[in-house]
């Protein structure tokens, strides 16, 4: 946190004075305090906490990655269900969990529902599958312009396979 990029608003109200601040880096996490100080410093802690609590999620994929590996599927399911809500990786490996059927009931509706969230984070694995799901009607009605359109995320994070993928499409 040495360069913090910060915007802030000065607020008044009928309960007080003061000041909001956010990250630019990372909008969601914000910082009050009735001066400039106390709000800068109140962000700072909030983002201390935003990163221990990465840092503890990132710990617990791993840890999920080595039991999936290992064909402890109810362990990583188990990690990545207490993930999901947050965490993107966490729900294209549970996606995915659900499409091949592994330590789950195999179901491609709640694969794509995972994928569908993810991708809405700006996940580019997610949007490959949903482009692959439209494009061949896997779980949907095969649909060209969406399946263009996700695999249009997926190439843009110079994933080659999407690439290839969207190259076809927009051929034919």
């Amino acid at each position: 946190m040495d360069e913090l990029r910060t915007h802030y608003h000065y607020f008044s109200n009928e309960e007080g004075d003061g000041y909001e601040i956010y990250s630019c880096d990372v909008p969601d996490v914000k910082g009050f305090g009735e001066t400039y100080e106390e709000a800068m410093s109140d962000l700072r802690k909030n983002l201390q906490r935003h990163e221990e609590k990465s840092m503890e999620a990132q710990s617990l994929m791993e840890r999920a990655i080595a039991a999936y590996d290992n064909k402890e599927y109810a362990v990583a399911r188990s990690i990545w269900e207490s993930l999901v809500h947050t965490n993107a990786d966490a729900m294209v490996n549970l996606g995915t969990m659900y499409v091949k059927g592994f330590g789950v009931e195999k179901s491609i509706s709640t694969a794509f529902t995972l994928f569908e969230r993810a991708a809405a984070q700006g996940h580019e694995t997610a949007s490959f599958y949903l482009g692959g799901m439209y494009e061949n009607g896997i779980g949907v009605t095969a649909n060209k312009a969406l399946s263009i359109q996700y695999y249009s995320v997926a190439a843009e994070a110079n994933m080659p396979t999407a690439q290839l993928k969207l190259g076809i499409l927009l051929r034919d």
